[in-house]
Protein backbone atom coordinates (compact mmCIF):
# COMPACT_ATOMS: atom_id res chain seq x y z
CA UNK A 1 0.00 0.00 0.00
CA UNK A 2 1.45 3.36 -1.02
CA UNK A 3 0.89 6.60 0.84
CA UNK A 4 -1.61 7.61 -1.86
CA UNK A 5 -3.66 4.49 -1.03
CA UNK A 6 -3.81 5.13 2.72
CA UNK A 7 -6.86 6.59 4.40
CA UNK A 8 -6.47 10.16 5.62
CA UNK A 9 -7.69 11.62 8.89
CA UNK A 10 -9.03 15.15 8.61
CA UNK A 11 -9.85 17.43 11.56
CA UNK A 12 -13.27 19.08 11.14
CA UNK A 13 -13.96 22.76 11.66
CA UNK A 14 -16.46 23.75 14.36
CA UNK A 15 -19.16 24.76 11.83
CA UNK A 16 -19.03 21.34 10.17
CA UNK A 17 -19.18 19.65 13.58
CA UNK A 18 -22.33 21.61 14.49
CA UNK A 19 -23.90 20.78 11.10
CA UNK A 20 -23.21 17.06 11.60
CA UNK A 21 -24.71 17.13 15.10
CA UNK A 22 -27.80 18.90 13.74
CA UNK A 23 -28.21 16.38 10.92
CA UNK A 24 -27.72 13.27 13.08
CA UNK A 25 -30.88 11.51 14.24
CA UNK A 26 -29.24 9.87 17.24
CA UNK A 27 -26.39 10.84 19.52
CA UNK A 28 -24.95 9.14 22.58
CA UNK A 29 -24.45 10.74 25.95
CA UNK A 30 -21.72 9.27 28.13
CA UNK A 31 -21.37 9.78 31.86
CA UNK A 32 -20.21 8.06 35.02
CA UNK A 33 -22.77 7.09 37.62
CA UNK A 34 -22.25 4.88 40.65
CA UNK A 35 -18.59 4.61 39.55
CA UNK A 36 -19.64 2.91 36.31
CA UNK A 37 -19.32 4.38 32.80
CA UNK A 38 -22.62 4.54 30.95
CA UNK A 39 -23.48 5.50 27.36
CA UNK A 40 -27.10 6.01 26.31
CA UNK A 41 -28.62 6.89 22.94
CA UNK A 42 -30.70 10.07 22.70
CA UNK A 43 -32.61 11.96 20.05
CA UNK A 44 -31.37 15.51 20.35
CA UNK A 45 -31.70 19.06 19.13
CA UNK A 46 -29.25 21.95 19.21
CA UNK A 47 -30.11 25.50 20.18
CA UNK A 48 -27.97 28.51 21.01
CA UNK A 49 -24.70 26.59 21.24
CA UNK A 50 -25.99 23.77 23.45
CA UNK A 51 -27.35 20.25 22.95
CA UNK A 52 -30.74 19.29 24.38
CA UNK A 53 -32.62 16.04 24.69
CA UNK A 54 -35.92 14.99 26.22
CA UNK A 55 -36.20 12.32 28.82
CA UNK A 56 -38.58 10.81 31.32
CA UNK A 57 -37.94 8.98 34.52
CA UNK A 58 -34.82 6.84 34.48
CA UNK A 59 -31.07 7.06 34.02
CA UNK A 60 -30.97 10.17 31.83
CA UNK A 61 -33.24 12.25 34.06
CA UNK A 62 -31.40 10.93 37.11
CA UNK A 63 -28.18 12.02 35.41
CA UNK A 64 -29.44 15.54 34.88
CA UNK A 65 -30.88 15.95 38.37
CA UNK A 66 -28.27 14.17 40.44
CA UNK A 67 -25.23 15.07 38.39
CA UNK A 68 -26.17 18.64 37.50
CA UNK A 69 -22.97 20.47 36.64
CA UNK A 70 -21.07 17.20 36.11
CA UNK A 71 -18.94 16.50 33.07
CA UNK A 72 -20.40 14.41 30.25
CA UNK A 73 -19.51 13.44 26.71
CA UNK A 74 -21.81 13.48 23.69
CA UNK A 75 -20.99 11.81 20.40
CA UNK A 76 -22.48 11.47 16.93
CA UNK A 77 -20.96 9.63 14.00
CA UNK A 78 -21.52 8.28 10.55
CA UNK A 79 -19.87 5.29 8.86
CA UNK A 80 -19.71 3.95 5.32
CA UNK A 81 -17.99 0.61 5.98
CA UNK A 82 -17.87 -0.42 2.34
CA UNK A 83 -16.09 2.76 1.29
CA UNK A 84 -14.00 2.79 4.49
CA UNK A 85 -15.09 6.34 5.27
CA UNK A 86 -16.65 7.90 8.30
CA UNK A 87 -16.79 10.82 10.65
CA UNK A 88 -17.17 11.40 14.36
CA UNK A 89 -17.97 14.46 16.45
CA UNK A 90 -17.22 14.54 20.17
CA UNK A 91 -18.55 17.08 22.64
CA UNK A 92 -17.37 17.46 26.20
CA UNK A 93 -19.37 19.62 28.55
CA UNK A 94 -21.63 19.82 31.55
CA UNK A 95 -25.14 18.52 32.05
CA UNK A 96 -28.09 20.13 33.77
CA UNK A 97 -31.86 19.78 33.83
CA UNK A 98 -33.83 22.54 32.13
CA UNK A 99 -35.89 24.02 34.94
CA UNK A 100 -36.92 27.29 33.29
CA UNK A 101 -40.44 26.81 31.85
CA UNK A 102 -39.91 29.54 29.22
CA UNK A 103 -36.80 27.75 27.92
CA UNK A 104 -38.63 24.40 28.00
CA UNK A 105 -41.56 25.87 26.03
CA UNK A 106 -39.11 27.25 23.45
CA UNK A 107 -37.47 23.82 23.11
CA UNK A 108 -40.91 22.21 22.72
CA UNK A 109 -41.45 24.35 19.61
CA UNK A 110 -38.22 23.27 17.87
CA UNK A 111 -39.74 20.15 16.30
CA UNK A 112 -37.74 17.65 18.33
CA UNK A 113 -38.82 14.05 17.63
CA UNK A 114 -38.18 11.16 19.99
CA UNK A 115 -38.11 7.75 18.32
CA UNK A 116 -39.58 5.98 21.34
CA UNK A 117 -42.58 8.29 21.39
CA UNK A 118 -44.76 5.80 23.24
CA UNK A 119 -42.83 6.66 26.41
CA UNK A 120 -43.60 9.87 28.27
CA UNK A 121 -40.68 12.29 28.05
CA UNK A 122 -41.60 15.56 29.69
CA UNK A 123 -38.21 16.79 30.92
CA UNK A 124 -35.47 18.54 28.96
CA UNK A 125 -31.77 18.07 29.66
CA UNK A 126 -29.10 20.54 28.51
CA UNK A 127 -25.49 19.74 27.64
CA UNK A 128 -23.42 22.89 27.77
CA UNK A 129 -20.57 22.59 25.28
CA UNK A 130 -17.05 23.23 26.58
CA UNK A 131 -15.12 21.36 23.89
CA UNK A 132 -16.12 20.37 20.34
CA UNK A 133 -13.93 18.23 18.10
CA UNK A 134 -14.53 16.24 14.96
CA UNK A 135 -12.69 14.00 12.55
CA UNK A 136 -13.36 12.51 9.17
CA UNK A 137 -11.53 9.49 7.75
CA UNK A 138 -11.43 9.24 4.01
CA UNK A 139 -10.10 6.50 1.79
CA UNK A 140 -8.91 7.25 -1.70
CA UNK A 141 -11.34 6.17 -4.44
CA UNK A 142 -10.63 2.75 -5.97
CA UNK A 143 -8.75 2.69 -9.27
Amino acid sequence: MTDADRPTLVELEADECWNLIAEADVGRVGFVTHDEPTILPVNHVIDDGAIYFRTGFGAKLDLAQRLSGSRVAFEVDGVDAEARRGWSVLVRGTVEPVLDTVVAAHLDRLGHHVWADDLERTSWVRIGVDELTGRRIESPPPD
